[in-house]
Formats: C-alpha cells, sequence, structure tokens
C-alpha cells in the first residue's frame, strides 16, 4: 500500500504522528511520499526499478518437464 494510505489506515491521516513514530521528520515523510515508497507487511520500502514486461519469444515452448 502507499504511505498515504497506510498513514491513513493506521495514523488517521496524521503524516506528523507517523513521522514521529518513524523517528523522522515530516518533511522526510513528504519526500518518501514523492518518491513513491510503499509499505508492505508494514516495513517501508523503495522503488529502485520497474521490472520490464515479460515476453516469451515464438521459439520457447513451456509446460515440458525436464528429462522428458
Amino acid at each position: 500500500m502507499t504511505i498515504d494510505e497506510y498513514v491513513d489506515y493506521y495514523f488517521k491521516g496524521n503524516k506528523s504522528a507517523f513521522a514521529r513514530h518513524m523517528e523522522v521528520n515530516p518533511q522526510q515523510v513528504t519526500k518518501w511520499v514523492n518518491d513513491g515508497w510503499v509499505v508492505d507487511n508494514h516495513t517501508l520500502y523503495s522503488p529502485r526499478r520497474s521490472v520490464p514486461e515479460l515476453t516469451v519469444p515464438e521459439n520457447v515452448n513451456g509446460g515440458g518437464s525436464a528429462g522428458n
């Protein structure tokens, strides 16, 4: 979930309370929001890079098992 969603749910939308909880200043929370950080299982993650869409070349067949 986004930081905004997390703050809305757990801190009633109060970003200053979230900043105090995280022991950072409110400007840091704003930076995290602007940079697209997310929270998953109460852990804060920063985006590093997008994973390109996976495409399978036409000459690759899947579904077989090894050893056949």
